[in-house]
């Protein structure tokens, strides 16, 4: 006989699992929302393709543990480490401090911190088996600023999925921790714990967790130690080193410095280079980056009196500050855009006609929908800009340029004040290209602008921005970073950014120009490494054979591990990220394609053993050495 009194207490169980299942599916969904995209972790290397076990075991549990990387990812995130903001330095040095315990738990015991002038780097290392390629990986983990809504409609520093699963919101999910550092470290940690003399436990953890801020980091985990004596014993194929840093994205001001002791350059001698922070064409079409432009940058200023005056009163009798800035940055260029500036183009090293045939080749096959597209949601002609003799892509990768960034004077606030503004101000940024010095480039500059303001009956002089190594002063709101000025006779005053210059601080354009910014950098497509990448890439896109391409955009750490860690050797350092010119890297609503995250992952595992590969055979072979 039926007990009644049973069916309220199994209508409470039903609701238990029922309430338990949909929270268990929710969980799931707003972690990631992968299970769509499962194919996109599924490992490419197979016994048909000469890979070895191991290998294909390293990439079966990354498959099978996805969840647990954009877990990393997304408590990596949540450091909201902004360099470039002085009211940030405790969320840089948490996230160093996070990123520290981290690859102490994933294996790397010697994970260190250094403390930089501005803020510090990260170095570690697993393996020293002579016997094997060293490969230093260099990333930053560091980030853009992220202005709140309405700028950015999801919460910068939580990692959203999109509601489709195809894309991972935050800031930084793109560049460069989750194109580049998690995917890195994850596909190391999963070459240790699927090792042949690995403890099968290991193996069956999802993996080393990412502390997100406000949690207490403890000592290293069982797992790590057990990590740690894979890593003593050199067991992934191509020993390891790691560089990572917290002002990337402020131009590394002080990487270079640092790195030219000769114990952090030994620390770091490695046979080969390679950047995390990189970037893949399209998703469609993998290339190898073989180069970027340089940088350098100077603020001027013209001043035409001593205060500003009555516009009535002396209007049509003393110059005004603006017009002449105007006049100023406007003879920078013609009518196309080239540059004007007399011998800005001089120093010009163009590539071979291979190089530049490959990327016509490349432009072809990526064609110019972006620059064309962005022009036109602008509301702008794709017509053609710039030095017209040369190609879109050309222009883009291989010829400097010179841009105005900012200017001011005047009023600014609301209403009108009839005056003649005394003074006015312009940031100018100048990438450059190979051949090409800071110094050079910036005096040019400062020389055309100082002729073109003295014909006009104004003083123009100007300085060097940089952030400061100690800490910022604030103004009466507290709220004002401080920056270092770096005069003409080699002075430093510190200064708050929006100031104008006073003429106790400001510098006449005669005095020597010091040598700052950042130089071009150029790679070779016939290099061990950039073959190994090529190869990579080409089998990580199911075939597709890569392209070469540079990029304008600039990573000063490229140039200065060449010249500080590998003695110059430039065809020993390349990259391989796998951010997308879709990503809105530095923009709002940043995010990493699901897509990217994941052929990432898998790409790193297949570079090591291409490398250790190259490294027994000889340059040219490696698997799958077919012509690229």
């Amino acid at each position: 006989m039926l007990n009644v009194g049973v069916f309220p207490f199994l209508a409470v169980v039903a609701l238990v699992v029922t309430l338990w299942t949909y929270v268990a599916a929710s969980s799931a969904s707003a972690r990631v929302g992968l299970r769509p995209l499962s194919s996109h972790w599924t490992p490419y290397l197979t016994d048909a393709g000469d890979a070895t076990p191991h290998a294909i075991r390293a990439q079966t549990w990354l498959a099978e543990h996805r969840d647990a990387s954009v877990d990393v990812l997304a408590a990596f995130v949540k450091h909201a480490s902004v360099s470039a903001d002085a009211s940030k330095a405790n969320d840089v040095k948490l996230a160093a401090d996070a990123l520290v315990k981290y690859l102490r738990d994933i294996g790397f015991n010697d994970a260190a911190y250094h403390e930089l002038p501005l803020h510090g780097a990260i170095t570690a290392s697993c393996g020293n088996n002579k016997a094997k390629p060293t490969v230093l990986f260099y990333g930053h983990f560091d980030v853009q600023p992220a202005v709140q809504p309405p700028n950015w409609k999801t919460e910068p520093y939580t990692l959203t999925p999109s509601e489709d699963g195809t894309k991972l919101h935050g800031r930084g999910a793109s560049d460069n921790k989750g194109a580049g550092v998690v995917p890195l470290l994850r596909a190391v940690e999963a070459m240790l714990r699927t090792h042949d003399d690995a403890p099968t436990a290991l193996a069956k953890s999802r993996g080393a967790p990412m502390a997100p801020p406000g949690e207490k980091l403890a000592g290293v985990t069982a797992d790590g130690e057990q990590l740690a004596k894979l890593c003593a014993n050199s067991a992934l194929p191509s020993n390891v080193k790691l560089l990572l840093e917290g002002q990337e994205e402020v131009l590394s001001p002080h990487l270079g410095a640092w790195l030219a002791q000769p114990n952090i350059s030994e620390l770091l001698r490695s046979d080969y280079v390679v950047s995390t922070d990189g970037m893949q064409p399209s998703l469609d079409v993998p290339g190898i980056m073989l180069g970027n432009r340089g940088a350098a940058s100077i603020e001027l200023e013209v001043s035409t009196a001593n205060r500003d005056v009555h516009s009535g009163m002396y209007g049509g009798t003393i110059p005004n500050a603006l017009h002449v800035m105007s006049a100023v940055v406007a003879s920078f260029h013609d009518a196309q855009g080239a540059v004007v500036v007399p011998g800005f183009y001089d120093d010009v090293v163009m590539p071979d006609e291979a190089t530049r045939a490959a990327f016509s080749d490349a432009a072809a096959r990526l064609g110019d929908a972006d620059t064309d597209l962005t022009l036109a949601l602008r509301g702008l002609p794709g017509g053609t800009f710039g030095e017209t003799s040369f190609a879109k892509h050309e222009r883009r990768w291989l010829r400097p340029s010179l841009d105005v960034v900012g200017v001011w004077g005047g009023h600014t606030a609301g209403g009108i004040k009839t005056i003649i503004p005394c003074r006015a101000t312009a940031k100018v940024t100048a990438r450059l290209v190979e051949g090409m010095s800071a110094r050079d480039t910036m005096r040019r500059i400062v020389a055309h602008a100082e002729s073109m303001a003295t014909a006009r009956g104004a003083r123009l002089t100007w300085r060097y921005l940089r952030p400061d190594d100690g800490a910022p002063p604030k103004d009466e709101a507290g709220e004002r970073e401080a920056f270092v000025t770096l005069q003409g006779d080699g002075s430093r005053v510190r200064s708050a950014v929006s100031t104008m210059l006073s003429d106790a601080e400001a510098t006449s354009s005669k005095e020597e120009i010091p040598a700052m910014g950042t130089p071009a950098f150029a790679s070779s497509m016939d290099s061990t490494l950039s073959q190994a990448i090529a190869a990579t890439l080409k089998r990580a896109y199911g075939g597709v054979k890569p392209i070469w391409f540079q990029t304008g955009a600039t990573v000063p750490a490229m140039t200065l591990l060449s010249k500080n860690v590998m003695s110059g050797a430039n065809d020993r350092v390349n990259s391989l990220g796998c951010s997308l010119p879709e990503h809105r890297v530095h923009s709002p609503d940043e995010y990493v394609r699901v897509e990217a995250f994941a052929t990432c992952h898998l790409a790193y595992v297949d570079l090591l053993y291409d490398i250790s590969q190259r490294s027994r055979e000889g340059s040219r072979s490696g698997r799958d050495a077919s012509e690229l």
